[in-house]
């Protein structure tokens, strides 16, 4: 197909069109198959009573409306799938007929759901009906050829083509009443919405490619193109409704069989003749357009003629001179037979190129040539003799005869147009040429006319004022506003909608320069100087976007085109202007365009528009190896708890006033962008060295030291911040920089938040061995690596074992046996301390239960868990709790769990509720680390604590240092006084056990009574039940 004569703007409507019918094919298929997931017969069957959609069928259509979907894509995997999925389609339809053809039964009819309403009124229930098989085979194969762009698509075409027809067949079958269109006896018979998809799945496929096949002539501007978009959807709806008006007034008895078909023949005749003169008109369109071609032709021709009759006029008074010379001269016979000669050729020439006629003075015709009498249809004889009367069409006034005779009867030449009348009686035009000779006294003897045919001329200036005429007829009742100008400025004329639309009349703005001081304000120089270019691009159009003001002052937005439309007969040209008021759709883009690029809470760019201005930034970076940007990455401690206490509104507010903050600290030309939650980051754009970074970082901790006041509440904050200088390395992707900026965010928080950190090429091997860990973390909880190893709790009464704490260990399978040290954090960082949290105490009350069993009479009691934070927050924790007491058979007396310092800080009065349920239960609770946090003892009386812990920081120095000899009777006391027992943890030498008994301290652990153990070292020291003493 010639892509000339195609509308590409149409051909891509009509692919987005394909599109639409991809995506509704395939929800037509989600629908039904909801509709048996969930058995809704109204989903499966649209019409109660009417037969459903089987569930294969709804899956073919969810394959072929992705297939469908996927061939519009220019990517070859997108295609390659679609070439899947249509053969899949074909091997569906396939399968399905041969089970009707070979009495076959795959068993894939009820595959998925069991179709109970038709094993009745079907002999194959849940089987797609033998229509729908065909369908599938057909559209399978056309999608399948589709995706292959080596194939034609005209195959493809006539597959969707033969599809539209058998599903046009069930529709009519439908709507007229006739069953056997869509099933037939005991097959499963095709459901009307069944059809309807089909036929919209043919569609689909049919405009793939529409510019290319069939579709490709039915698009086209040509002739045939043309005709078939009116005749083609005429000859589907008009039979299709006038069969079906037919129908139902037979239904209804409001005529009989007979009556009805001449109503549906004279419908028809009707219709089809109507159309046929329609497309008649167009047809006739186009050939007048050839024709007024031709005439131009014919235009340029009688001017040529017109030349050579004014060449040959002066070439014939040039040889009369010539002749008296030569008479005067040679006088002889020889040169004036060749100057009649001459002459007589001459007579020749004007004969085959013109109409001639010679009268006398008198105008009586003494002399016409053949072209004379060929075109008047008068013979020689009939016209000799006679004057011009004869010809007269009665079309001239006298007084144009009088003014012509006046002159030419005083010896001048007369140039003019005539309107003349033929034998036959049909009239002609001559442009007329009257040349009068004169004899000795000066006074004209005879006269000879010379004629040109200008009829066809006469015709086409005709034509062509009719069409001026529709032409402004056309641009006065256009809907858009249309302006007429010259190139000088001058306004010709302003349509109705023109002046509707913007107020102002052709009286208010004369002239282009009025229209713009108006329109345009302050802008009118610059929209002038526009408007000005336009006249240098000859036959291009022009088009542009421009803010106008109306008569009442309102604002739009309009797109203007501008193009020539030719010349005025004065030689100015002439300009067409139309503008289309695109404002609310540019209002519409531009808050799309702020939704995709800053964050909707706080007006900050988001992370693709900042991302953007890094790429920018890094690309200026290797074009000016001098430039240097900075790129800060903010994370806000303690957010959650500010977002956890006071509400989510108030953590927007929050979020909002920092960006405030970050805004204020930063220049115009740099950037502030929310990445998500509570992190931000900065760009500095053009800095001279890494000070300028470091004083931006001060002043947002500066300002952040201040109480922010949410209403009436006041809140403190701090922030981690991590910098990253863009000459750290040799960056390629902005993801990098902002990777760096990142690492070096999280080291600040490890060094205790509230700081910043400037990014080294350490800290990224330092992240890479970070996510090799966390790595390496996952795998060992699905691989079983670690293991729990015991300590033991010993009593300083009587040295005997009272219990053990579980400590966690991890068999690495490459750096060995690991400390809790090495791992915990990032644990408790990643959250996967929760699940491993709860193996630890699964397996640790699982191995008290089995020591208890097997040494009954044990001193052995208690079984201390420590609990992480992350693991204290989950919202299910008492559930977990209970279940792992209940598999592994242990008492809740025999388990203590171990809290730090920070789950009561954090969670306040969550955590009192939390441990209450716990102490219910008969679990012992235990503060572990005490005196390396914030809670005093005076806070933590509050709090159902049954077990102090003093920390190894406390215990290790007391030999030494007198002071925390004094911290450690004071803890012990106060301890006792809140009726809690105490616990000394890092006990490492003999003369610390008799102290720590003397300050009344009732038990201890530490690598002096045993290092942690693997279960069966623990069992070996149960076994032996030593007995220290001192």
């Amino acid at each position: 197909m010639n892509h000339s004569t195609l509308d590409q703007h149409l051909i891509n409507v009509l692919k987005v069109i394909s599109k639409f019918i991809s995506v509704f094919v395939t929800l037509v298929g989600f629908v039904v198959l909801i509709g048996w997931y969930f058995d809704i017969q109204v989903l499966k069957s649209i019409l109660p009573e009417s037969v459903s959609m089987k569930p294969n069928t709804a899956i073919g259509f969810v394959i072929s409306g992705l297939a469908l979907n996927f061939l519009h894509s220019t990517q070859k995997l997108k295609r390659r799938i679609s070439q899947g999925l249509a053969l899949a389609i074909a091997l569906l339809g396939l399968l399905t007929m041969s089970q009707y053809f070979l009495g076959w039964d795959l068993g894939i009819d009820q595959l998925l759901f069991t179709d109970k309403s038709a094993a009745i009124t079907t002999s194959n229930p849940g089987r797609m009906s033998p229509i729908s098989a065909l369908n599938f085979s057909l559209m399978g194969s056309a999608l399948w050829l589709c995706a292959d762009r080596s194939i034609r698509y005209r195959q493809v075409q006539i597959i969707a083509l033969i599809t539209a027809l058998t599903s046009l067949q069930v529709l009519i079958g439908y709507i007229y009443g006739i069953k056997p269109l869509f099933g037939l006896s005991l097959l499963t018979h095709t459901a009307i919405h069944t059809g309807i998809t089909f036929l919209l799945l043919s569609v689909g496929t049919l405009l793939v490619a529409p510019s290319e096949g069939l579709m490709g002539l039915i698009i086209s501007n040509s002739a045939g193109g043309i005709t078939a978009r009116v005749l083609l959807p005429a000859a589907i709806i008009i039979p299709f409704t006038l069969g079906g008006l037919r129908v139902f007034g037979e239904k209804v008895g409001l005529f009989d069989n007979a009556f009805g078909l001449s109503l549906h023949v004279i419908g028809n005749v009707t219709a089809f003749t109507g159309l046929i003169w329609y497309c008649a008109k167009g047809l006739y369109r186009l050939d007048i357009k050839r024709q007024r071609a031709e005439e131009a032709l014919r235009t340029a021709y009688a001017e040529l003629e017109v030349r050579v009759e004014k060449r040959t006029g002066e070439l014939s008074q040039a040889n009369q001179v010539l002749e008296q010379e030569i008479a005067e001269r040679l006088r002889t016979e020889a040169a004036l037979q060749q100057s009649l000669r001459q002459m007589a050729d001459m007579k020749f020439a004007l004969d085959q190129s013109s109409i001639m006629a010679i009268t006398d003075a008198r105008g009586i015709i003494t002399e016409v040539n053949d072209k004379f009498c060929e075109l008047s249809g008068y013979s020689t004889e009939e016209l000799i003799g006679q004057n011009h009367r004869i010809i007269n069409s009665g079309y001239h006034s006298k007084t144009f005869f009088e003014q012509m005779w006046a002159t030419i009867s005083q010896g001048q030449v007369w140039q003019g147009e005539i309107k003349n009348h033929a034998k036959d009686g049909t009239y002609y035009w001559v442009a007329t040429t009257i040349v009068p000779f004169l004899d000795d006294t000066g006074k004209p003897y005879q006269y000879i006319a010379i004629r040109f045919d200008i009829t066809n001329l006469k015709e086409t200036q005709e034509a062509l004022r009719q069409s001026e005429e529709r032409f402004r007829r056309a641009i006065l009742d256009a809907p858009m506003p249309i302006m007429l100008h010259t190139e000088d400025g001058e306004i010709l004329q302003l349509n109705h909608a023109w002046i509707e639309i913007t107020g102002y009349s052709i009286e208010d703005i004369p002239t282009i320069a009025d229209w713009t001081k108006r329109a345009y304000g302050s802008r009118q120089e610059q929209v002038q100087s526009q408007i000005n270019s336009l006249y240098r691009l000859n036959s291009r159009i022009a088009e542009g976007e421009y803010t106008i003001a109306t008569s009442t002052g309102e604002t739009r937005i309009w797109d203007f085109y501008s193009a020539p439309l030719g010349h005025l007969t004065d030689g100015r040209s002439l300009v067409i202007s139309t503008g289309f008021d695109v404002t609310e759709r540019k209002q519409a883009e531009s808050q799309l365009r702020r939704n995709a690029f800053y964050d909707g809470l706080t007006g900050l760019a988001n992370r693709a528009l900042f991302m953007e201005h890094l790429k920018h930034a890094l690309q200026q970076t290797k074009r000016q190896k001098d430039y240097l940007f900075a790129v800060l990455f903010l994370d806000l401690d303690r957010f959650k708890v500010i977002n956890d206490s006071l509400g989510h509104l108030k953590g927007d507010q929050f979020l909002i006033t920092i960006a405030h903050i970050l805004t204020a600290c930063i220049r115009s030309t740099d950037i502030a962008a929310r990445l998500g939650g509570d992190e931000f980051a900065i760009q500095l754009e053009g800095i001279q060295d890494v000070s300028d970074a470091i004083k931006v970082a001060e002043r947002i901790q500066q300002e952040l030291r201040s109480p922010l006041k949410l209403d009436e509440q006041e809140v403190f904050t701090s922030a981690s911040i991590g910098i990253a200088l863009s000459s750290t390395i040799d960056y390629d992707q902005p993801e990098q920089l902002l990777r760096d900026a990142d690492t070096a965010m999280y080291q600040a928080k490890a060094l205790g938040k509230s700081r910043y950190v400037l990014f080294n090429p350490d800290m990224y091997a330092n992240a890479l061995a970070r996510l090799q860990l966390e790595a390496d973390l996952r795998r060992a909880i699905e691989r079983l690596e670690f293991q729990v190893y015991y300590q033991p709790i010993v009593s300083l009464t009587n040295g005997s074992i009272l219990g053990f704490e579980a400590l966690l260990r991890w068999q690495h399978p490459e750096r060995g046996l690991l400390n809790p040290g090495d791992f915990i954090p990032l644990a408790e960082e990643t959250g996967l301390i929760v699940e491993i949290g709860y193996w630890v105490l699964y397996e640790a009350c699982r191995q008290m239960r089995a020591w208890q069993m097997s040494y009954p009479h044990h001193s052995l009691k208690k079984m201390s868990v420590n609990l992480s934070v992350k693991q204290f927050c989950q919202p299910n924790l008492i559930e977990q709790i209970r279940h792992i007491l209940d598999s592994t058979g242990l008492d809740a007396n025999s388990l203590a769990l171990e809290i730090t310092e920070s789950v009561i800080v954090e969670n306040g009065d969550e955590a009192t509720a939390i441990l209450l349920q716990l102490r219910e239960l008969g679990i012992e609770i235990s503060l572990d680390d005490f005196g390396t946090g914030y809670s005093s003892l005076g806070r933590l009386y509050s709090f159902p604590i049954s077990v102090l812990k003093i920390d190894r920081s406390f215990v290790n120095p007391m030999t030494t240092d007198n002071r925390n000899l004094e911290i450690i009777d004071i803890i012990v006391a106060l301890a006792h006084k809140l009726g809690m027992t105490v616990i000394a943890e890092g006990v490492e030498t003999q003369e610390q056990v008799p102290i720590l008994k003397n300050l009344h301290c009732e038990s201890a652990q530490g690598y002096f009574f045993s290092s942690p153990l693997h279960s069966s070292g623990a069992v070996a020291l149960i076994a032996t039940n030593p007995e220290w003493c001192w």
